[in-house]
């Protein structure tokens, strides 16, 4: 049997979001669980390696999403073994991501087409070691931080996430829900990073582009462009020593 130990980790077949300097990288179902190359990163810090939900006590099984946009993606999953008694689920876990020029906020929506109503408690796990880009790509595991108050601190880097109960090495964030019969309840939470030493920030204002009309025969190609002009404008960053110097980043762990 051989080890992936100290093997560069692949991206390949992650989900990615990203409006730089903040970038996640996911399982195909929105999770991050300290697997590889898995993270939310800011800058050259990986700062949470571990975002995972529980509905009560159930880990949700993932059904589809991914990118929306420039920072943006929705993932869809259902809760088994909720609501509705038989074969088909009744609730699911829709979890919509969006990052921020220092962080990320994600609301998690709670859906049922139950006839009753559904209690539960959600449970959002997060955890983080603080690895440079550079650990990450090297394949060796850091140890987990322990969480102090709401966040984590160390190696000159602050995650702040509001509310966070510390539990062991990781942090987590609960709520006692009930979700009327055919309806919806939404839960929100946000991580900002505080790096005074990164070299890289988000710019201060939007792209200054507009998106061409194209007309061609081939209907993909309008989308095509209006993509590729999206996704450059999630890979625009700055330095904290010139801030008026935009420039579009490239790479990531593993690439």
């Amino acid at each position: 049997m051989t080890s992936d130990a100290g093997l560069q980790p692949t991206v390949h077949e992650l989900d990615v979001c990203l409006r730089a300097p903040v970038t996640v990288l996911s399982a195909r179902d929105g999770a991050v669980r300290g697997q590889g190359a898995e993270g939310v990163f800011c800058g050259d810090v990986r700062a949470l390696s571990v975002v995972g939900v529980t509905v009560a006590g159930r880990r949700p099984d993932g059904i589809g999403g991914g990118s929306t946009g420039p920072g943006t993606s929705t993932h869809v999953a259902v809760v088994r073994g909720l609501g509705d008694p038989g074969p088909d689920p009744t609730v699911r876990l829709e979890t919509v991501r969006t990052l921020t020029a220092d962080g990320l906020t994600e609301t998690l929506r709670l859906v049922s087409t139950a006839a009753a109503p559904v209690t539960a408690e959600v449970v959002l796990t997060l955890a983080t070691d603080l690895a440079t880009v550079e650990e990450v790509k090297s394949g060796h595991l850091r140890p987990l931080l322990r969480p102090d108050g709401d966040g984590w601190s160390g190696r000159g880097v602050t995650v702040a996430v509001p509310g966070l109960q510390v539990d062991g090495e990781v942090g987590r964030l609960r709520w006692s829900v009930v979700v009327p019969p055919r309806d919806a309840v939404e839960l929100t939470w946000s991580a900002t990073v505080t790096d005074p030493g990164g070299v890289t920030t988000a710019p201060r204002t939007a792209a200054s582009w507009s998106t061409p009309r194209v007309t061609a025969d081939d209907s993909r190609l309008a989308a095509l462009v209006e993509q590729s002009l999206e996704d450059l404008a999630g890979l625009r960053m700055t330095t904290t020593s010139d801030p008026d110097d935009v420039f579009a980043a490239a790479g990531a762990p593993g690439t």
